[in-house]
């Protein structure tokens, strides 16, 4: 059971690298919405897709601009994933920072 749990990880992985490749962080969004796993997307692409504090910002300003317009909970999980992969968000929080500072 532990390697099919593994194999499926390595598995969204895949997917999401290439939704990204593709489509984008607006494609990352968008299946966000779809079902209940947008907190899950958002500490796999930080954990093993996104390679910089950059990439998640602006995922979370790209949520943070859509749930204006539709307050879909998804838009919030996705951010709550980001936020919630790293024991140490530091470097994280200061992006954000400078960015909505």
């Amino acid at each position: 059971m532990k390697k099919e749990k593994k194999l499926l990880g390595k598995k969204r992985v895949i997917a999401l690298k290439e939704i990204l490749q593709e489509k984008g962080l607006s494609g990352i969004l968008e299946l966000s919405l779809k079902g209940d796993c947008a907190s899950t997307i958002g500490f796999l692409l930080r954990r093993f897709v996104f390679s910089s504090d950059e990439e998640s910002v602006q995922l979370i300003k790209l949520a943070l601009e859509s749930f204006k317009k539709d307050t879909h909970i998804n838009y919030k999980n996705i951010i709550r994933g980001l936020l919630s992969e790293s024991n140490d968000n530091i470097s994280l929080f200061e992006s954000l920072s400078v960015c909505f500072g």
